[in-house]
C-alpha cells in the first residue's frame, strides 16, 4: 500500500503495509487499548487476527508519533511508545475451520 491509495474502505490490507501518513490518518483510537499502552508497565497485546493489535502498536510507535507531531507542528509526547514485534510463527496449535 505504500505506493497506492486504498480505494475500497473494506479492502483488507495489513497495518505493516501502510505508509506512515496513511496509518496516522486511518487509525481510530480505541480507548480500551490506549489505556493499556499508556500504562507504565510492559504489556503484550494478544487477540484474534484483524482486531487491531499491529495497527495499535504501530500507531503508538516512536516513528509514527514523531511523524504525527511533525504534521501537527507540535512537540510529541513520547512518554510511552508501542513496540511492534512481528510474530509469524504460530505459538499455539492453529485450527482452521473450512
Amino acid at each position: 500500500m505504500k505506493n497506492r491509495k486504498l480505494s475500497n474502505p473494506f479492502e483488507y490490507e495489513a497495518a505493516v503495509n501502510f505508509a506512515d501518513d496513511d496509518l496516522i490518518e486511518m487509525f481510530v483510537e480505541d480507548h480500551n487499548y490506549t489505556r493499556f499502552i499508556q500504562s507504565p508497565r510492559n504489556i503484550f497485546i494478544v487477540g484474534e487476527r484483524g482486531c487491531g493489535k499491529s495497527m495499535t502498536l504501530l500507531y503508538n510507535s516512536f516513528q509514527k508519533q514523531t511523524r504525527k507531531a511533525e504534521k501537527e507542528e507540535r512537540v510529541g509526547d513520547l512518554s510511552t511508545i508501542g513496540v511492534y514485534v512481528p510474530c509469524t510463527n504460530s505459538l499455539f496449535s492453529k485450527k482452521n475451520m473450512s
